[in-house]
């Protein structure tokens, strides 16, 4: 739903991205072959970049970014966020 990834990429204007661990767990849970050293080491930026050229193939640059954030892998972020208001 386009105007729900809008809302949820306005609250990240609000709420700092996540950290490197949290995308990492969740690209994980969908099935990427992601390490989970808590570091933006090179194999996790390539994995963000495989998962961007899935969701957003125009700009695959491996950096974590609100709209990464907001793909699938950031619905539970979405919980989160309404648990704190």
């Amino acid at each position: 739903d386009p105007s729900l990834l809008e809302v949820r990429r306005a609250v990240f204007q609000i709420v700092p991205l996540p950290d490197v661990p949290w995308f990492q767990q969740k690209l994980a849970q969908v099935g990427y072959q992601t390490p989970q050293t808590g570091v933006m080491d090179t194999a996790t930026r390539e994995v963000i970049s495989t998962f961007q050229m899935k969701y957003r193939p125009t700009n695959a640059s491996g950096e974590m970014d609100a709209e990464t954030a907001v793909a699938d892998i950031g619905k539970s972020i979405w919980d989160t966020v309404k648990s704190i208001f």
